[in-house]
């Protein structure tokens, strides 16, 4: 029987959580964006995974308002990015979690797929999508939330 696990026993699992106070709560944790990256070219998939290509992809880098600013901004136009978190979750065989958009991010007209995911690290770029009016995202800014399930 599968049950999800608290917040604070998501935090003791998770490396690189910023601030606990912030991210978690009751039955989730909320995941920081480390690293977004403008989808620029086509990928190829086969069966067998033999001629795999990844797509072409260009890192978008965040650019502080002003100089005594301790984070950047990405500022993001319409289109498809892959975004990297900066919390890492190591694959466990009794457990599965549950990522999901931000209620805000979903507020300020993006959203990623909900995936389940047996680990989450720089490997996995989660694809977002961002409307025609774009958006602006501050380093370390909470656009996921985590849930694990124990079985």
């Amino acid at each position: 029987m599968a049950e999800f696990v608290s917040g604070e026993q998501i935090a003791r699992m998770l490396q690189s959580l910023i601030s606990a106070k912030k991210q978690v709560h009751e039955w989730w944790v909320d995941l920081t964006v480390a690293r977004i990256y403008r989808v620029k070219g086509m990928a190829s998939l086969d069966f067998g995974g033999g001629e795999f290509q990844p797509g072409k992809t260009e890192l978008c880098l965040p650019i502080k308002r002003s100089p005594e600013d301790a984070y950047g901004w990405w500022e993001l136009h319409e289109g498809y990015y892959l975004v990297e978190f900066n919390e890492n979750l190591p694959s466990r065989s009794n457990q599965v979690a549950l990522l999901q958009p931000h209620a805000r991010l979903l507020a300020g007209g993006c959203f990623h797929p909900t995936l389940l995911v047996q680990e989450l690290n720089s490997e996995l770029r989660v694809p977002l999508w961002v409307p025609k009016i774009g958006i602006q995202l501050k380093e370390n800014a909470r656009i996921s939330r985590l849930w694990v399930m124990r079985f």
